[in-house]
């Protein structure tokens, strides 16, 4: 759409053409000297001083215009560059997608009106015009945007901008796997580790292929059985130490026990092993995010060794919070080797065996400090599914430098209404309310996700009589995440709040979750409408990583091991840059500071 000056508040993003438009003259030509426009250049400075970024899509050669560029002193007032002699369309296309930004936030200049057309025939929301609109930003740049003379909003696009450059470097999952060094380590000596191997067995449920749950006097008397064959598992990599994350337990060759941490999820540990033990029988009690094979073999990335040394990386003063379902232990082992307070809340097995999937749903967080502990525990007692345990969190009792919180369970469960009261409470799948007798035998039968809990019919049939399911909304998200994080920074102004967004690439193979990812981009479309100019808050796109298929894991909740590892390089690089902006107001920090950006580098660095 042509751009009107009634717009111009919406602008988050101008895309340069730069020749006859951002300088005089045709850089490619056979005079190639081309003169600057000192206004331009004021302007591209002062709007990032606002906090409205600047990109580039030019017909040219790349190297002559950015040296151009820097000869002018503002190639680094640019970012996303796009500088080829391709049709400019389907690239101002992909700047938009890979900066996390809408169309209607963006302004295209170009004095080619057939550069303005193709690109607003592409995406009709963009906002298009020609030089003669420049003059009139000009004069209007302090009502677009606001103060940000640190440069905050432009430094994190460079940050996004160096991250997708190092996506390049891994073509695949695989290749990233191949290339990360994975050791593992087989022990006996499992007496040593009970109090470890049973919270594993009582935790664990996204790879727990037995589901078989045990007290730790029995896991005692079953390490002792001379006719079972029973081993932990210890696993490293070139990024970290994950310490115990697997037990198996053979009798008569049958897997009593295939039980593994979430933070090993597409490692291929779990194929590993079971080849390693040559296919014992193996009754898998679903749902299991993941599978084992007896034609795969083992993976040939995965190198077995006699030890695994527990060596301790020097880790760094900073206090970090990791809020979320289980799978994002897979991000955290990353991030778990670099400070000395990482503190993770992720969904969990209770002591009574109840997957608590609503603990990090933010109507649950909410009801933690907005309704009193007598009334939930009441609830509790009353439904014997729903686990009292999911009312602890350290989120609004702690300080903390970095929260990163995921809205995930916020898109996956229902949300009812008590009829007595107006009390909300989340349980279930999204698609199929718990309020709904068609779905009871599915629950009970634990055919779905979120059903690993104690349904008993008479539970079912009181929980429908006083709650009534209803239409929970991304505003409403909004809406919770929003009081969330006010509540948080009132308590500590330094805190900042990193949100992971939802993948918004359908994953083929998945009837529970079939269209799931169209809820997914109207919640981060609310996301980042509200919060994308919010100074206390940092967006992690994981759309930025999930390109196709082989991204994911095992369904659009789940993602592959490489995905994981670019978001916990994302989540690091928004505290070292935040480091020098805000960290360095902490005392304690000043003289670390330097010395966590090394090592930062030194561990989650890509291979060049």
């Amino acid at each position: 759409m042509k751009f009107d000056v009634k717009d111009i508040q919406k602008i988050k993003l101008i895309i340069w053409d730069l020749d006859e438009t951002f300088w005089e003259g045709t850089l490619s030509a056979i005079d190639s000297s081309v003169r600057k426009i000192e206004k331009n250049i004021n302007l591209v400075k002062t709007l990032a001083h606002r906090g409205i970024i600047s990109s580039i899509c030019s017909k040219n050669n790349r190297e002559s215009a950015e040296e151009k560029l820097r000869e002018f002193q503002v190639l680094d007032y640019f970012v996303f560059r796009s500088i080829n002699w391709n049709p400019k369309g389907e690239r101002i296309k992909s700047i938009i997608s890979e900066m996390a930004l809408r169309p209607c936030n963006v302004l295209f200049i170009d004095d080619n009106p057939s550069n303005l057309g193709e690109a607003e025939f592409l995406m009709p929301d963009l906002m298009v015009g020609d030089p003669t609109v420049i003059p009139i930003i000009l004069a209007m740049t302090d009502q677009i945007g606001k103060d940000d003379s640190g440069l905050s909003r432009l430094n994190q696009y460079k940050v996004l901008e160096k991250k997708f450059q190092d996506a390049q470097s891994y073509s695949s999952n695989l290749d990233f796997l191949r290339s990360s060094g994975i050791k593992i380590f087989i022990g006996n000596d499992v007496s040593e580790h009970l109090n470890r191997i049973h919270e594993l067995i009582i935790r664990s449920n996204q790879l727990n292929f037995t589901k078989k749950r045990i007290t730790i006097e029995a896991l005692a008397d079953l390490v002792k059985d001379k006719t079972v064959n029973f081993g932990y598992v210890k696993v490293k990599d070139n990024y970290g130490e994950y310490g115990i994350v697997g037990f198996y337990a053979v009798r008569n060759n049958c897997l009593e026990h295939f039980v593994f941490s979430c933070r090993t999820m597409g490692m291929g540990i779990e194929q590993y092993v079971y080849a390693m033990l040559n296919y014992p029988e193996l009754e898998i009690v679903p749902p299991v995010s993941g599978s084992v094979s007896n034609t795969l073999g083992k993976p040939e990335y995965i190198e077995q060794v006699d030890d695994i040394s527990d060596t301790q990386v020097e880790k760094k003063d900073v206090t970090i919070l990791i809020k979320g379902p289980c799978d994002l232990q897979v991000m955290a082992s990353y991030i778990e080797a670099l400070s000395n307070d990482v503190q993770t809340e992720f969904n969990f097995i209770d002591s009574m065996g109840n997957q608590a999937d609503f603990y990090n749903h933010t109507v649950n967080i909410i009801n933690t400090i907005n309704v009193s502990r007598q009334k939930l525990f009441k609830l509790s007692e009353q439904f014997s599914f729903i686990s009292s345990e999911a009312y602890e969190t350290g989120l609004f009792q702690n300080s903390y430098d970095y929260i990163c919180i995921s809205p995930l369970m916020d898109a996956t469960l229902s949300v009812y209404k008590r009829k007595s009261d107006g009390l909300l409470v989340p349980f279930g799948l999204y698609n199929k309310p718990i309020t709904d007798p068609n779905n009871w035998d599915d629950y009970m039968s634990k055919k779905v996700m979120t059903a690993r809990n104690m349904f008993t019919i008479n539970d079912l049939i009181r929980f429908a009589e006083e709650f009534e399911v209803i239409d929970y909304t991304p505003e409403m998200i909004a809406n919770n995440l929003e009081f969330i994080i006010n509540t948080v920074v009132n308590k500590n102004k330094n805190t900042i709040v990193v949100i992971v967004l939802l993948p918004e690439l359908a994953y083929n193979g998945d009837s529970n979750f079939e269209g799931k990812e169209i809820l997914h981009k109207r919640i981060n479309d609310l996301i980042n409408e509200r919060f994308a100019n919010n100074q206390s808050v940092r967006l992690l796109d994981v759309n930025q990583f999930i390109k196709r298929q082989s991204d994911y894991f095992d369904n659009i909740n789940h993602y592959s091991k490489l995905v994981y590892y670019k978001m916990a390089k994302q989540l690091i690089s928004y505290m070292t840059k935040d480091g020098e902006i805000v960290l360095s107001t902490k005392p304690k920090l000043i003289a670390i500071f330097e010395n966590f950006k090394r090592m930062i580098y030194k561990k989650l660095a890509l291979h060049k």
